[in-house]
């Protein structure tokens, strides 16, 4: 319950509604103390997602194919399939950023991330220096694209991890 997690604080001068729809006040003063706390202890918690089948370096263009052939049958109660890529060494040159989308490219598969920000890749590139190869692990659903007349089939990105590979290894 985030409502109690800042009342718990005792920073905020208020927080009024319920646990997942309210809003606070606090002053200027406690705002770096605020951020010293939920640094503390707001960690980062491993996420699990519930996935159709898992892959290990690899991608699956093919069943990516077969799936969006079969679009008209998702709705309702039947989801489409959800896919985890996990270890996928992709090269600095199959990543791109343009504006809020994040792309990554694999044996002919898009793997695209929506409402990313802006210079994200840019800064991850700076960090890695002149490394090469990087690590990602991905979630998302298939999809494609189709623009004036080309179809691209991708996946669309629910989470990403991305890390640097050491070349020299």
């Amino acid at each position: 319950d985030f409502r109690e997690w800042c009342l718990s604080t005792g920073l905020f001068e208020l927080a009024q509604g319920h646990g997942n729809a309210f809003g606070v006040v606090i002053h200027k003063d406690n705002i770096e103390k605020l951020l010293k706390i939920a640094d503390e202890t707001l960690l980062e918690q491993d996420k699990t997602y519930d996935v159709d089948e898992l892959l290990h370096n690899k991608s699956n263009l093919n069943d990516v194919q077969k799936f969006n052939e079969l679009q008209h049958i998702y709705g309702g109660k039947v989801n489409p399939p959800m896919f985890g890529y996990k270890d996928l060494v992709v090269t600095r040159n199959s990543i791109s950023q343009r504006g809020s989308v994040l792309t990554f490219y694999h044996e002919g598969l898009e793997f695209i991330a929506f409402k990313q920000q802006q210079g994200l890749l840019d800064d991850f590139l700076s960090k890695a220096g002149f490394s090469q190869h990087f690590k990602v692990d991905l979630v998302g659903e298939p999809s494609k694209n189709e623009w004036t007349g080309r179809i691209k089939h991708q996946v669309i990105l629910q989470d990403y991890t991305m890390e640097i590979l050491d070349d020299a290894s």
